[in-house]
């Protein structure tokens, strides 16, 4: 192979080999951020209560499977013997954990219900504790004030 038949190399920030874009950081950063930001925009002060790393991987389990479908919509979800492209397997993995950690994080209903009901119990709770310390302490005093 001479020198002339050789291609030159890739420049950085090339595209050429990327297919889906799913596990391009480049592709799906951007996406992940904007998720967060529109999280963060609807819940603030819910959102910082948080683990921000499951946030984080929320949000790029998000990304990746809009990018993916994206390229689902455009190539299909079959190749041409008729057999689920990689893409669409790998969005199948990715769209699970995506419900995983939108249950996990209480952005479904169903999660957000439960969320709501063991907070509500949390509340419950506390407030029995403080009543009870508080009839403690009310009969501490009475018996100190009786001379006991």
């Amino acid at each position: 192979m001479s020198g002339l038949d050789r291609r030159p190399p890739f420049e950085p920030g090339h595209t050429l080999s990327t297919r889906h874009g799913a596990y391009s950081s480049r592709v799906v950063e951007p996406v992940a951020a904007r998720l967060v930001a529109e999280l963060e925009a609807s819940a603030p002060a819910w959102v910082e209560a948080i683990d921000r790393a499951s946030v984080d991987a929320w949000a790029v389990a998000e990304a990746r499977a809009v990018t993916l479908r994206a390229w689902i919509d455009e190539h299909g979800l079959l190749d041409s013997a008729g057999k689920p492209t990689p893409a669409a397997e790998l969005l199948l993995r990715v769209e699970r954990v995506a419900a995983e950690m939108r249950s996990r994080l209480g952005l479904d209903p169903l999660s957000r219900g439960r969320l709501g009901r063991d907070v509500a119990v949390a509340h419950a709770v506390a407030d029995a504790a403080v009543r009870s310390t508080a009839e403690a302490g009310r009969r501490i005093r009475e018996q100190r004030e009786a001379g006991q």
